[in-house]
Order: C-alpha cells, then structure tokens, then sequence
C-alpha cells in the first residue's frame, strides 16, 4: 500500500493538536524555571547573564499560541511538500498485513 497524497487540511488539524499540547507542557516548564529562578538572588542571576526572568500571563498565552499557529502551520506545509515529492518521487510503502476474519 502506498500513500499518494497527505490531505493537508487533516495533517494540519493533527498537528496543531500537537502544538496545543507542547504549548502548555513548555508554560508548564517555563513556570517551573521561573519559580526556581526567583530563589537565586538577583545578582547572581545577573553575573550569568540572566537579566529578565518576569513570566507573566501574557507570555503563557503567546507561547501556547505561538506553539499551536506553529504545528498548523507546520502540518499543512508538511502535507504539501509531500504531495509534491511524491508525485515525482513516488510516495511512503507502507507493507500492512489484514487479521484474517476481518
């Protein structure tokens, strides 16, 4: 079996439902650097090199929006490069076996 053409719509759903996902894992650690970040002392901080580490609502938002507009971007770009090459290249074999009494 071998897949022709990706559907770039439906890639691009998929991946922005990934995006979405690694939106919030990443705020999630970013708060969590932020937090470990407020218990060094701020010249410390400053001697490294680290001179902002304010994480506010706004930045959890656009990260998370960011990381969606990304994966859609992304997956429908993905879906039409792939049509394209395998058009001229041939497409992704795919060798699947059906369970027999199905």
């Amino acid at each position: 079996m071998e897949i022709k053409k990706i559907n770039a719509w439906s890639l691009a759903r998929i991946t922005t439902i990934f995006g979405l996902i690694l939106g919030i894992v990443s705020v999630i650690l970013l708060a969590i650097a932020n937090k470990s970040l407020e218990s060094i002392p701020l010249e410390e901080l400053q001697q490294s090199g680290i001179t902002n580490i304010e994480f506010t609502w706004k930045t959890a938002v656009f990260t998370i929006v960011s990381y969606t507009l990304v994966g859609f971007v992304w997956g429908f770009l993905i879906a039409l490069i792939y049509n394209v090459l395998a058009k001229y290249i041939g497409g992704i074999v795919l060798d699947v076996k059906e369970k027999k009494g199905q």
